[in-house]
């Protein structure tokens, strides 16, 4: 699994906000983290060695919201499985391992694979199509039941900015799979786990 992160820093208010790769949590800091002395220092500090964007904005030119002729046995087995290894891994580990636990128990299919359109319904019958307060663990099981279909997705934590408002959410390139662009459009994404 690779991480990404991307400290928002917000002029208005003189902060930067930065989720932890390895946690999930939140920090908000006077300190402008995306040079590099401080990016750098911040690497070892979360545990992360993939590099920063610095203010990066996520395009989503497109919601990827195929729910038409949803068909809940077409979900497949697999939904059950997922739920409760993803329930079990979010409370016992960090954000990180549990996500490179997943990646481990459910792993990418190889070979054919179904369209995006038909792995996006599929996804929508299994987990629902829409996330609410429990965002992170539908998106750790749309993401592990996304590889299993074998399309390449990862997931984004984002903050909403100046509050302490995240969401979590899965894209496949640059789409967010079954969100709100009226929800999204308030978050600006901090950490990307692939």
């Amino acid at each position: 699994m690779r991480q990404q992160w991307y400290p928002i820093h917000d002029p208005e208010l003189g902060t930067c906000t930065i989720i932890a790769p390895r946690t999930g949590h939140m920090m908000v800091s006077a300190h402008d983290y995306r040079h590099a002395p401080m990016r750098a220092a911040l690497r070892v500090m979360l545990g992360t060695s993939n590099r920063t964007k610095g203010n990066s904005q996520f395009r989503r030119a497109h919601i990827l919201d195929s729910t038409a002729g949803i068909d809940g046995a077409a979900a497949g087995t697999d939904a059950a499985w997922i739920k409760r290894a993803a329930t079990l891994s979010l409370r016992l580990l960090p954000l990180s391992a549990a996500i490179t636990l997943m990646h481990i128990v459910f792993p990418r299919a190889g070979g054919a694979r179904v369209s995006t359109d038909e792995a996006v319904r599929r996804t929508a019958a299994a987990f629902g199509t829409r996330s609410r307060q429990d965002c992170l663990l539908v998106s750790l099981c749309r993401h592990a039941y996304l590889r299993r279909l074998g399309i390449p997705s990862k997931i984004l934590l984002g903050a909403q900015v100046p509050t302490e408002k995240m969401h979590a959410w899965v894209q496949v390139g640059d789409h967010p799979v079954l969100e709100c662009p009226d929800v999204l459009v308030h978050y600006q994404a901090c950490v990307a786990y692939f």
